[in-house]
This record gives C-alpha cells, sequence and structure tokens, in this order.
C-alpha cells in the first residue's frame, strides 16, 4: 500500500445507511479519517463486477480500524465516491 490523497469524499445516501446499520461505521467518520487522518494508505485493485477502485485502510478518532473501497471521480483533485467501508 502507499499513502495517498483524498480531498473530497461523497457519500451516497444509500451507503450512509448501510455502513450505519451494518458496520458500525458513519459517512462523516469514515470521511474525516480519510481525509484529515494521518498516514493514510491506500491500493488500487480491479474487480470484475465492480472495476478499478481504491481500497483504503483508515483508523477513526475513535480509534476503529476500517477499510473501505473508494470509486474515483477525479483522482487529479482527490475527489472519489465511497462504496462501503467496514471495520477490521
Amino acid at each position: 500500500m502507499r499513502r495517498v490523497h483524498i480531498a473530497e469524499i461523497v457519500i451516497p445516501d444509500g451507503i450512509e445507511s448501510k455502513i450505519r446499520s451494518k458496520h458500525n461505521l458513519t459517512g462523516e467518520d469514515v470521511r474525516e479519517s480519510l481525509i484529515y487522518g494521518k498516514n493514510v494508505q491506500g491500493e488500487e485493485q480491479y474487480h470484475e463486477r465492480y472495476g478499478w477502485r481504491l481500497l483504503v485502510r483508515g483508523e477513526t478518532f475513535d480509534g476503529i480500524r476500517f477499510q473501505a473501497w473508494l470509486y474515483e471521480i477525479d483522482k487529479t483533485e482527490g475527489t472519489y465516491r465511497l462504496g462501503t467501508a467496514y471495520e477490521q
């Protein structure tokens, strides 16, 4: 994994609802951790169904470690869409 630059994360309402109910995380926790967290690491991976996506690992400010799948909107600007996130 390598250090990644994430400036903005778009979180669809359905994904926000899913990670709250199933994975004990909030979109705001994920967003703050990946944008403002220290040493955020990620790697691009290809999935047959979902295509290219960025796997990132982070930790909330409450100490919950998680991984998230992000889909590129504008790599130059560091803008991604959250696909899912769950505790490690």
